[in-house]
């Protein structure tokens, strides 16, 4: 016999929705693997693609600020190797902007200057290779050359227009005295040089003179004039000037010799009684003549006939006092005095040519100085150049251009050949130096000699 009762329908539904659940939390507890990798699958995706926009937008960020930045730092290193400068794309209106932007006018500025430096080197190498004066350019350290095509051709050496060289080439060249001269400069430097190039003798008037302040020069500049062919021509007017001037003083004499010899053949040709005396007067004459004639060649053989210059270094102050101890009591009452400004210092030039020099000078003071005057011979340095004073209390320049007194067998004495002076200018120009008269206050003639090339 089976018993029931009938269960309340919310006790039912209740017991149903229980069930229910049951098998949901036991499906669930089934499915929670699956569950568990799903929700980890879909964080991970999602945490990947929040860090891939995030690296992304880094890289999108930061490529805008580097790549304006790189390709200045590449522009700028292919300007340092060597390369033209270029401008860089602007990017954006930013910071990084603004610095393009500013670098973009630098290079904008540059180009122009470049271009304006361009043709000025243009223009300068135009002119340095149409004049004739020979230019060369030297770093700070002195050790390459370059020369303008007119340099080239001078010192014979084509490679000197074609780009630099070591200096050392030019003594391989057998320049080498013009090459010591460029290293031995320690300022500006002015003198005459005899160089040899290819067996040819050139004589140069040089100028070495720093770029920039003399005790940190940037480079050097040396400017070369090629005074061969105007020297050559100098010297043949010269030497047909002194041909003219030789004829006209031989001439001289040679018209009284001959009268007087006319006048004995015709007191001979007489039997003139007076025969005798014209004889011996005619003969004096003759005599006379002849032997102002040959005092006259002896000096023109002087004067043509100087040896070739034998420089050494020469202490120029012991020189000129020992010379000027031989003119003490030449003449009564008149004193010779030595002002020694020299400090010492040798000075590089021919001690035999140069006393002979000194001589000439001393003789025409002593001469042209009254008695109880004053004959002052003075030693100073100004630079480089080593100055020769002569100084006498006379009546001045016999003439306006003292020029006239330096020519050959050109005097205003009564007695003497003319050649003293002349010898004078000649010794000292082949010195490199100069030398001229100029007058005295408040009267006298004071003699000027320059002589460059001094020792340290």
């Amino acid at each position: 016999m089976l018993v029931g009762e009938a269960l309340p329908e919310t006790l039912v539904r209740a017991q149903a929705r229980l069930a229910a659940g049951g098998v949901a939390y036991e499906h669930l507890k089934m499915e929670r693997p699956t569950i568990t990798a799903t929700v980890v699958l879909g964080f991970g995706g999602l945490a990947l693609l929040v860090a891939f926009a995030a690296i992304w937008l880094g890289l999108h960020l930061s490529r805008r600020f580097t790549a304006p930045l790189l390709a200045l730092a590449a522009t700028t290193q292919r300007v340092a190797g060597g390369e033209s400068l270029e401008q860089v794309p602007l990017p954006a209106e930013d910071e990084v902007g603004m610095l393009v932007g500013s670098f973009n006018s630098m290079v904008l500025r540059l180009r122009e200057r470049d271009e304006e430096l361009q043709a000025t080197v243009r223009r300068l190498d135009t002119v340095l290779g149409a004049v004739r004066t020979g230019v060369l350019t030297l770093d700070a350290e002195r050790t390459r050359v370059r020369g303008n095509p007119a340099a080239a051709a001078m010192l014979g050496l084509p490679a000197l227009a074609q780009g630099e060289m070591p200096l050392e080439a030019l003594d391989a060249a057998g320049l080498a005295r013009l090459a010591e001269t460029i290293r031995n400069a320690g300022g500006s430097v002015r003198g005459s040089l005899m160089v040899y190039p290819g067996g040819v003798a050139r004589n140069l008037e040089m100028a070495v003179v720093p770029l920039g302040p003399p005790e940190q020069p940037e480079g050097w500049v040396v400017a070369l004039e090629d005074l061969t062919q105007l020297l050559r021509a100098q010297r043949q007017a010269a030497w047909s000037e002194v041909a003219r001037r030789l004829a006209h003083q031989i001439k001289n004499p040679l018209t009284p010799i001959r009268l007087a010899a006319e006048r004995m053949a015709r007191h001979s040709e007489r039997s003139s009684p007076d025969l005798q005396g014209v004889v011996s007067q005619g003969c004096r004459a003759i005599v006379e003549h002849v032997q102002s004639m040959q005092e006259m060649v002896d000096s023109f053989s002087q004067y043509a006939k100087l040896p070739p210059l034998a420089r050494r270094p020469a202490h120029i102050g012991e020189l000129t006092g020992q010379l000027v101890t031989l003119y003490q009591g030449v003449k009564e009452g008149l004193r010779v005095e030595l002002a020694d400004h020299s400090g010492g210092r040798e000075v590089l030039l021919d001690p035999e040519q140069f006393r002979q020099v000194l001589a000439n000078l001393l003789d025409n003071a002593v001469e042209a100085s009254p008695a109880n005057g004053l004959v002052l011979v003075s030693l100073t340095w100004e630079g480089d150049e080593f100055v020769v004073t002569v100084t006498d209390g006379g009546s001045g320049l016999p003439v306006e251009d003292s020029e006239l007194l330096f020519q050959p067998f050109y005097s205003t004495k009564l007695r003497g050949s003319g050649v003293g002076l002349a010898m004078v200018q000649r010794i000292v120009t082949d010195h490199g130096g100069t030398v001229r008269l100029e007058a005295n206050q408040p009267h006298g003639v004071r003699a000027v000699v320059r002589i460059p090339g001094g020792l340290p």
